[in-house]
């Protein structure tokens, strides 16, 4: 499974949301997929200022770890450009590369 940054975030928020759920299910079976790209951008946002009311610095350094720990970093080697935003190419490009069973987004 590959799975959005924004989705990631609210798996973390959210505790009877699909994409938690969808999370839970794909670490407790080792298959969550990640890029350096996609860890990197999830990285950032969890950083991000607006979300410290959300989480401590401790908790985020937890949610690294854990996602670090229970996935596994795979390099996609095609270019996939079918998003209608480009960044998400990245998450498709994984996705297919890795040949996960799932893509989890919110987008259409």
């Amino acid at each position: 499974m590959s799975i959005h940054t924004n989705e990631l975030i609210g798996a973390h928020f959210l505790n009877n949301a699909v994409s938690t759920k969808a999370l839970d299910k794909a670490l407790r079976n080792g298959k969550v997929f990640f890029s350096d790209a996609t860890f990197t951008e999830f990285a950032e946002l969890l950083y991000r200022k607006k979300l410290d009311k959300y989480f401590s610095y401790g908790e985020r350094e937890e949610i690294l770890a854990s996602l670090t720990f229970n996935s596994t970093r795979y390099s996609p080697d095609i270019q996939i450009k079918a998003s209608r935003d480009p960044k998400d190419d990245k998450f498709l490009e994984l996705a297919v590369s890795a040949k996960a069973a799932c893509n989890i987004s919110g987008e259409k």
